[in-house]
């Protein structure tokens, strides 16, 4: 691809402040930072600069243990077009008033402002998504939600708003600043730096976070994917197995052939996995009763909820919500 030529006259159009919040994402970070160091490299000029804060300010350490230089909240801030809060493990318990000030000043002076990782928590907090879409990572969206139930929360890999954005984290980061950088110079510059990073392809707003379960399956049997998506819609209230059969237009012995052929177990089996599975995000994400994730997941009771997830996770539902 050809090289966007030298030109002095190119506007710098993005000051980025990023507010790195304790256990922040360092994939996250650095997916966003990359790309502006990028455009600044394959422009040939220095079309964005950045800095880093921190409640702490000095050496502040990521949700991996390394850690990197921040500023304190009080530093001089000159034209700051774009605040990103970047958010990690334990975002969702921050309430210091002092960093929810900072962003509120911030958001105020800033073109665009959003949130990367579990950054969306103290976006939301501070309330500068309010009468806005957000998202966050899917592990973290019903936690998120029961928060914010007055919000409007998708389930997109990253959402640009107006004036506010946001993303699900790690490598969504990198998409969503790819869009930034094209809303500003176009998508040759994009796509130039796209494939600078060897990543093939800019996924777009309406992206989903994760493949599906169904969709996982989809190319070695479009019957058993059909009975895996009607599972996932019907988690609260199950079907009974003839009826998912039926749905997809094969008899039971044939459905529970396919299963194991490609699943290596029968379909009740899976069927009750995926309700677990989804108990064990309620469990972390939400303050939820065990006995309201049991009727939520199609338990008929704390107990039956509790057998079958011993088995899948070898501990109880209790015990998996305080580790």
């Amino acid at each position: 691809m050809q090289k966007i030529p030298a030109s002095p006259e190119l506007p710098v159009t993005g000051r980025f402040v990023f507010l790195l919040l304790p256990n922040y994402s360092l994939l996250a970070l650095s997916s966003a930072v990359e790309v502006l160091r990028a455009a600044n490299r394959l422009s040939r000029s220095e079309i964005y600069s950045w800095q880093l804060v921190s409640a702490d300010s000095g050496l502040f350490a990521s949700s991996g243990g390394l850690a990197l230089p921040t500023e304190p909240l009080e530093a001089t801030i000159k034209d700051i077009t774009h605040l990103v809060i970047c958010g990690g493990d334990g975002s969702d318990n921050l309430t210091d008033p002092r960093t929810l000030s900072f962003v509120r000043e911030q958001a105020r002076r800033a073109q665009l402002s959003g949130a990367i990782s579990d950054g969306s928590y103290l976006a939301a907090r501070a309330g500068i998504f309010d009468g806005y879409r957000s998202t966050i990572h899917w592990q973290c969206h019903d936690g998120y939600v029961e928060q914010n139930p007055d919000l409007d929360i998708t389930r997109q890999i990253y959402e640009i708003d107006r004036d506010r954005f946001s993303c699900a984290g790690g490598a969504a980061a990198f998409d969503l600043f790819l869009q930034l950088v094209e809303r500003d110079y176009g998508r040759h510059l994009s796509l130039e730096i796209a494939e600078n990073f060897v990543h093939s392809e800019i996924r777009p707003q309406v992206s989903p976070q994760r493949l599906n379960p169904s969709f996982k399956f989809a190319a070695s049997s479009p019957r058993l994917s059909g009975v895996i998506g009607y599972m996932e819609q019907n988690l609260e209230n199950p079907l009974p197995l003839p009826k998912l059969a039926e749905q997809v237009g094969i008899t039971p012995r044939q459905m529970d052939r396919i299963f194991q052929q490609y699943v290596g177990e029968s379909p009740s089996r899976f069927y009750v996995g995926l309700r677990v599975r989804r108990a064990a995000y309620l469990l972390r994400q939400t303050s939820l009763s065990i006995s309201e994730i049991a009727v939520a997941c199609g338990f008929a009771s704390t107990s039956h909820l509790s057998k079958h997830f011993q088995r899948v996770w070898r501990m109880s539902p209790r015990q998996y919500r305080i580790l």
